[in-house]
């Protein structure tokens, strides 16, 4: 491999993944030439409507997918809360890095010990359903308001007095040197994460059988395998992307855990399990959980 192209979204903090990327495959293939080319996505020309409003998770990937098999590009690089639970037809998931932090986080301009720091009735600012129900589980008070915009646009409207408080991605703020803007990260048994956040995966053409067994030995095992787990719990769930649900998938050794959370749009039916394993059954694990969940809530039939 003389020279690989890496295609991603060219806003600040997907250019940061690209390059953290970028360097993990100079430091394998050292004789490699890899160059960033950003790509404008559907999501990033409509940057102030709701992620609902323009078809929901892909619309910060297809263009970029349609670039690699086009040839456009050789790998693509994606946050893989933003991709569809299955993979487009002659696409690979190439190659998974180590995690970063896949926990939510408040963010209000200063230290808080718990979620009941905040004031009465803070309005904070987020437009996921999984976190809108699980704060107000924690925090029926709360104002959740829908909120649009990268993360430095986000924190300028809090800091404008929009918000009191907004309920962000750890793993962002700390790609983007704002660890300082956390005030407080759920845990997550507090509040389940999205499918895949914290996790990038790198992407490539099934045909590039060289480039995939090249890439597949730098993975980060617990965090490829738990990945797996939690894209199968999402594809046999249901219920589109605006369904309020969550799964996080982790490793201890040879044992996993998964802690799975889903509700009805209004969070008036909340389910949560927490399910232990032998490494090996979590994507086997993961699906049937999913599709229990989906089946209880009518996304799926039983």
């Amino acid at each position: 491999m003389r020279r690989l192209r890496v295609g991603t979204r060219g806003s600040r903090l997907a250019l940061i993944q690209a390059q953290a990327v970028c360097a993990l495959l100079q430091g394998a293939f050292p004789e490699t030439e890899v160059e960033v080319v950003p790509i404008k996505t559907q999501g990033d020309l409509m940057p102030h409507r709701l992620l609902k409003e323009m078809g929901g998770r892909g619309v910060f990937v297809k263009e970029i997918e349609r670039a690699l098999l086009a040839g456009e590009v050789d790998l693509a690089v994606h946050s893989a809360k933003d991709m569809p639970s299955s993979t487009s037809e002659g696409l690979e998931i190439a190659l998974v890095p180590r995690r970063e932090d896949p926990r939510d986080c408040l963010a209000c301009g200063g230290p808080l010990s718990s979620v009941w720091d905040l004031p009465p009735m803070a309005r904070v600012g987020s437009s996921s359903p999984r976190r809108r129900v699980q704060l107000l589980g924690l925090r029926g008070d709360l104002q959740v308001l829908p909120v649009r915009g990268n993360v430095d646009r986000r924190l300028g409207k809090m800091r404008e007095g929009q918000f009191d408080a907004l309920l962000l991605g750890a793993a962002g703020l700390r790609r983007l040197g704002l660890v300082g803007e956390i005030s407080y990260a759920f845990d997550v048994d507090e509040m389940v994460p999205a499918p895949g956040q914290g996790t990038l995966v790198v992407q490539c053409r099934a045909e590039d059988e060289g480039l995939l067994s090249a890439l597949r030995p730098l993975s980060h095992r617990d965090s490829f395998d738990s990945l797996m787990a939690e894209r199968a719990f999402q594809a046999s769930f249901g219920g589109g992307c605006h369904a309020p649900m969550g799964v996080f998938c982790r490793f201890e050794g040879e044992e996993f855990e998964i802690l799975a959370f889903a509700s009805d749009e209004e969070g008036s039916q909340v389910l949560r399990e927490r399910v232990r394993g032998k490494r090996g059954e979590e994507v086997e694990v993961a699906r049937e959980l999913g599709r229990a969940f989906g089946e209880r809530l009518g996304h799926v039939r039983s």
